[in-house]
């Protein structure tokens, strides 16, 4: 196996580098998958940008050394498939993505997983964070129809740009300024945030804002409602940061496996006996915060590595033993690709070469695209869990307007969405019996209001109305008083 990159930024990463290997050992040493074939990789860094994952897509149709547009010249090494990376801006021109975004059904079972979780705890009045592009805006594009539709209401609407995209760091800080004040400043407690892979970053440097920019509003505490395409990583320059700002924290994140040989092959994993690894020097360095002493360049005293560290005592946002769903979801990958693979060769003539059959359909106008079975994808099918770093004693409130309570109705606030408005007592002959009832209704006709209006009460028979039995036997001989004659008042002239 080669690799290609000058690898530097989030060491949490270097995990799918080891997936990827993993898989490819299994299957490698297993003989009831592609038998007497053997299985390798190139791994190329995409450095998080679209167009330097272009360049290394065409080198896999040119000599390793150099490219040569238009032309395939490096046609011993024959590129069966393509595995993308972990966001779907640098992925999705790609054959098969790990990213969760390349499943068709991820989207919908994330997003209504969403709205699920802001109605199961009534927090109904929310803010959206996304990245700067296109897949930002395809979340806010799907999900503000469907919280309207569900009663959420949205507040605010803010985006992160890349580093790349402001003008210098006073540009980033005077937009970090901004989305602080509107997080903070704001009745909203719940907030979903649809990030990359490498968003955590820009999380934390959110609580940073006050040290360094003039802001009016105080910090409080923030529900953050996280996609599963975020993954909770640092780099080494946030490695004594704070990161009690994610205490409220509800997590999506893909399914994954426990491997209990992955973790022991983590285990084994040391910079001195590693052989054509070209990332786990630098790895090493970062997460220990230790240099190799071939590169100590100073008499200043330095930490230095000796292969001794245990990758076990790595905090999580550095390093986990155990396989993240982002891994996973490459090591499914590498497994799908490899079945798909396997499959013709059990229905066709074994003499013939999978290989030669593969490279020759490699080589066609078609050249990339792979097609995995149906069998094979529900095989490898995926699904989203949660993960929880909730630390609220009390259960945050979220909404625009308080509930109204029986007694009284919801009148909408003119200009403003429909989660916000005013309570009003219900008018006389009419009650609700019910929280946040949009109007007040009549008791029936043998029902009357109580003084609270919310609730009807029977009303009470009187056996003296001129209805009842009673009550007629009684009136008539008052009425026939009334009508008789006084006898004694009457005088006869002759």
């Amino acid at each position: 196996m080669q690799y290609y990159s000058n690898y530097s930024g989030v060491p949490k990463n270097y995990q799918h580098i080891l997936a990827l290997a993993f898989a490819v050992k299994e299957i490698n040493e297993n003989p009831q998958i592609l038998p007497n074939f053997t299985l390798g990789f190139h791994i190329y860094d995409s450095y998080d940008n679209a167009q330097k994952t272009y360049q290394a897509t065409m080198l896999l149709l040119s000599a390793t050394e150099r490219l040569v547009p238009n032309y395939l010249c490096n046609i011993q090494n024959k590129v069966i498939a393509v595995i993308g990376g972990l966001d779907a801006e640098i992925s999705l021109h790609l054959i098969y993505g790990s990213a969760p975004v390349m499943n068709d059904k991820t989207p919908d079972l994330q997003h209504n997983g969403i709205v699920s979780l802001l109605l199961h705890f009534n927090w109904t009045w929310i803010g959206i964070l996304i990245m700067d592009n296109d897949q930002g805006e395809k979340f806010v594009e799907n999900m503000i129809p469907l919280f309207s539709k569900k009663g959420i209401c949205v507040s605010f609407i803010e985006q992160f740009h890349k580093l790349t995209d402001f003008n210098g760091l006073d540009g980033m800080l005077k937009q970090g300024a901004k989305i602080y004040e509107h997080v903070m400043g704001s009745k909203v407690n719940a907030l979903v945030f649809n990030g990359e892979s490498f968003a955590m970053g820009y999380l934390l440097w959110l609580q940073y804002i006050p040290n360094i920019e003039e802001v009016r509003s105080k910090p409080k505490g923030i529900v953050w409602i996280m996609t599963a395409q975020m993954e909770f990583s640092l780099i080494p320059v946030q490695r004594t940061w704070d990161i009690k700002i994610i205490n409220g924290a509800l997590s999506f994140t893909m399914h994954s496996t426990a491997l209990p040989k992955f973790r022991l092959y983590a285990e084994k994993q040391n910079p001195f006996s590693a052989k054509k690894d070209g990332f786990i020097k630098q790895f090493w360095q970062e997460v220990f915060d230790c240099v190799f002493p071939n590169v100590v360049i100073s008499d200043v005293d330095e930490n230095i590595c000796n292969g001794k560290e245990n990758l076990v005592n790595l905090p999580g946002p550095f390093f986990e033993m155990d396989m993240t769903g982002h891994s996973y979801s490459i090591y499914n990958a590498i497994h799908a690709i490899a079945h798909s693979l396997h499959a013709p060769s059990s229905s066709r003539n074994i003499e013939r070469s999978i290989l030669d059959r593969i490279g020759r359909k490699f080589h066609s106008d078609d050249s990339w695209q792979v097609i995995l079975t149906s069998k094979i994808l529900r095989k490898f099918d995926t699904s989203i869990c949660i993960n929880f770093f909730f630390n609220f004693q009390v259960i945050p409130i979220s909404v625009c307007s308080e509930s109204c309570y029986p007694g009284s109705s919801k009148k909408l606030k003119e200009g403003e969405p429909f989660c916000c408005y005013d309570c009003i007592p219900c008018p006389e002959g009419r009650i609700s019996t019910e929280n946040d009832r949009n109007e007040c209704s009549r008791c029936n006709d043998k029902f009357y209001p109580n003084k609270k209006r919310d609730f009807c009460i029977p009303k009470s028979i009187s056996f003296l109305t001129y209805e009842e039995p009673l009550g007629i036997s009684l009136h008539i001989p008052f009425l026939f008083h009334f009508y008789l004659p006084d006898i004694n008042n009457c005088t006869t002239s002759v």
